[in-house]
């Protein structure tokens, strides 16, 4: 069965749906559309906790490497100067 060209679809094939049927899809398709932005809302929240973490973390390194650089400058190197000649070492090495 063709159809000339120009003429309309014929309704008369077409399901009509009740409106307890029209409100399930209705429901059906908001549960998907609610359920697609919730899986959207947990990627940004992971992505936004990692991203934290990562900031974090090197926030931490800086400190951690900025106390461990003052620890440093801070030790001093004491050197004691042997007055007396050790075992091995000639007497007159003292006055040099």
């Amino acid at each position: 069965m063709v159809k000339p060209p120009g003429s309309r679809a014929d309704a008369s094939l077409m399901v009509e749906f009740s409106t307890p049927a029209w409100i399930g899809i209705a429901a059906v398709a908001a549960l998907g559309v609610l359920a697609m932005l919730n899986a959207a809302a947990g990627v940004i929240r992971n992505q936004t906790y990692v991203h934290d973490t990562r900031v974090r973390v090197n926030t931490l390194r800086i400190e951690y490497f900025g106390r461990e650089e003052d620890a440093q400058d801070d030790q001093d190197i004491v050197v004691d100067v042997a007055e007396t000649p050790g075992p091995g070492r000639p007497a007159d090495a003292k006055a040099a």
